[in-house]
């Protein structure tokens, strides 16, 4: 076979990736730090090494578009001196050696890649990504031929790609690399510096030093999760034998469904567990509901649920199939006017909480599959700008951080609507925020209504 030089030298971090011998690879990459390009290459190596009869291999980026836009144009360049190359446009691919084929592909429409077989693959920003695209079609095109495969990308909080990370650092079948940019040296400090003053703390240390732990852009409770840690609010305790034990939940069925385990203990709201599932039945969460019994010897008051845990579909409501599960003590939380009224409702609560440390960083789901802690589901938890018509709208993502967010929200609509005990005026306000309880005085002149935004409740005469 003629050998063919490409315009590539690898930058020296991207050495070992190339001389790896694991069929998994996963890497951590600041920004501008080179990934794209040094997975384009491999694809090209790989396909020109490759034995097996018309070699197929995959760029894959979360959209079409930006697939064209991010590696297009490197696979272009560095296929030119290959001889006989036929490039598509259209298609996105780029043929040569014969029938030896590497295409770019979008995660937007993964169902039409659906009968493909590759030979390795780079996926590109894999959190942006459907679980279903590496489980119902990477991981099954790459069988037949004993494929590899890379994935790339720079952090955006614990999600997705960050627990795929977690597992190869442990995993002996996988290449990992976790390269920050004070590490590779790729970029001047000066550059870097630069960037930090214009970008801020949080955004500097999620692109260029690859944190995962940094707050992520629109997060909601981000910054009051951050402070409660400072604060020393998110520690191991046990709860409090004298406050009642209740929970708040999220319903779903092809989606999450979170239940956490609450107790209100004078202004603070103890966040005792968390559980999340995927795919289960009622009876599922009504067993774990009593399971919670027996592990803190103490039975659960009440279970909080949203409002469309009474929607009937299929001829039932997760209300009923609760019950019939034998779960009591059930009540609805009445729908609000706007999500945002509970998010609200939420923030003003959060500086009053405690969460415990071990319970609340514990992830559930099968191995591979594992769905965010309840800290992740609070810190990750984010909003985005969204067109309404020729408005610009803020709308909270609904992503896999989003339905435990969600869970406790329905405590706050709760809380808010004083359905829980321990909810009268004056508690709810000593408990919003830290600020001081206010001390109603009557009857008389110093008698005064306590308002809650646009809401007012009544004079209350204590006597």
């Amino acid at each position: 076979m003629t050998r063919v030089e490409l315009d590539y030298v690898p930058r020296p971090p991207f050495i070992p990736f190339h001389k790896r011998t694991s069929r998994w690879a996963c890497l951590v990459v600041h920004r501008r730090g080179g990934k794209t390009v040094a997975g384009i290459y491999d694809l090209i190596r790989g396909a020109s090494a490759c034995a097996r009869p018309r070699p197929r291999f995959a760029y894959l980026a979360p959209y079409r578009q930006q697939a064209k836009l991010v590696a297009w144009d490197y696979l272009k360049h560095f296929t030119a001196p290959i001889p006989g190359r036929v490039i598509s446009e259209s298609e996105l691919h780029v043929t040569f050696l014969g029938d030896r084929r590497v295409t770019l592909y979008g995660a937007d429409n993964y169902d039409a890649l659906r009968g493909i077989y590759l030979d390795g693959a780079v996926v590109d920003e894999p959190a942006d990504m459907a679980p279903e695209v590496w489980t119902d079609l990477l991981r099954p095109a790459l069988s037949d031929r004993l494929g590899w495969c890379v994935w790339i990308g720079t952090p955006k909080g614990r999600n997705a790609f960050y627990r795929l990370y977690d597992k190869a650092c442990s995993d002996p079948d996988y290449y990992t690399m976790m390269l920050p940019a004070s590490v590779s040296k790729i970029l001047p400090e000066s550059e870097l510096e630069s960037a930090r003053k214009a970008m801020g703390r949080a955004s500097y240390e999620r692109e260029f030093e690859c944190s995962f732990d940094a707050a992520i852009p629109g997060s909601i409770y981000g910054d009051l999760m951050a402070e409660l840690r400072a604060q020393g609010r998110i520690q191991d305790f046990e709860p409090n034998p004298r406050c009642p034990l209740f929970t708040s939940w999220d319903v779903g069925d092809s989606d999450y469904c979170t239940q956490w385990l609450l107790q209100l203990d004078g202004r603070h709201t103890n966040a005792i567990d968390f559980y999340s599932a995927q795919g289960e039945g009622p009876g599922h969460y009504a067993d774990h509901m009593r399971a919670w019994e027996a592990k803190y010897d103490a039975q659960i008051s009440c279970h909080y649920l949203p409002h469309d845990a009474e929607n009937v579909t299929h001829g039932s409501s997760w209300r009923k199939d609760l019950q019939d599960a034998g779960l009591r003590n059930i009540r609805i939380v009445p729908v609000v006017g706007s999500v945002w009224d509970g998010i609200f409702e939420l923030k003003d609560l959060l500086p009053n909480f405690y969460f415990h440390k071990t319970h609340c960083s514990r992830q559930h789901g099968p191995e591979g599959r594992r769905m965010p802690s309840a800290l992740d589901c609070l810190e990750f938890y984010a909003k985005e700008e969204v067109e309404e018509g020729h408005n610009l709208k803020e709308k909270p993502i609904h992503n896999e951080f989003s339905h435990g967010a969600d869970g406790l929200r329905t405590y706050a609509e709760a809380h808010r609507r004083h359905m829980l005990e321990g909810t009268n005026p004056i508690a709810l306000q000593s408990r919003r925020g830290g600020d001081k309880p206010r001390v109603l005085r009557g009857p008389g002149p110093q008698s005064y209504p306590i308002g809650f935004g646009a809401r007012h409740m009544k004079p209350r005469v204590l006597r």
